[in-house]
């Protein structure tokens, strides 16, 4: 497990049975803001915005049907919740299949995307509105 605790994306080891967090990497620690004994007292469910039984079936899906992509929202150490985007997938762990799953945080693309909707939206609602004829001409003046 030394690329585990030496690869620098957000990395954690969950027990599908039960959603325990059985261990975590460097970036992990400092993406969630806990120590390593702390995170591994948690459960998944103490990071994930989901219902229990959401995250079980997520869990299950990842673990026996190969689903391996997944978006959600993690909850930090400091309560602010972050939209990220996990790649999951089982590995043989200490005798036993655990999820190992690669955690990448997202918000800021999220926080993007939704600001352009937004202006795509006073957009549309300024052309469909306006009594004005509105064109759109390239630098040499052609449509």
């Amino acid at each position: 497990m030394d690329f585990f605790k030496s690869i620098k994306a957000v990395a954690l080891l969950i027990d599908p049975a039960n959603g325990n967090i059985l261990d975590a990497n460097d970036a992990a620690l400092r993406f969630y803001g806990y120590d390593l004994q702390l995170i591994r007292s948690l459960n998944i469910s103490d990071i994930n915005t989901l219902y229990k039984a959401e995250i079980s079936a997520e869990m299950q899906q990842a673990a026996t049907e190969g689903r391996d992509y997944f978006f959600l929202k993690h909850r930090l150490a400091n309560g602010v919740e972050r939209d990220v985007e996990v790649w999951s997938g089982p590995i043989e762990y200490q005798g036993k299949t655990v999820l190992y799953s690669i955690i990448h945080d997202i918000s800021q693309h999220k926080q993007t995307e939704k600001l352009l909707r937004q202006s795509e939206e006073r957009y549309r609602a300024l052309v469909e509105n306006s009594d004005d004829i509105i064109s759109c001409f390239d630098r040499k003046l052609k449509y």
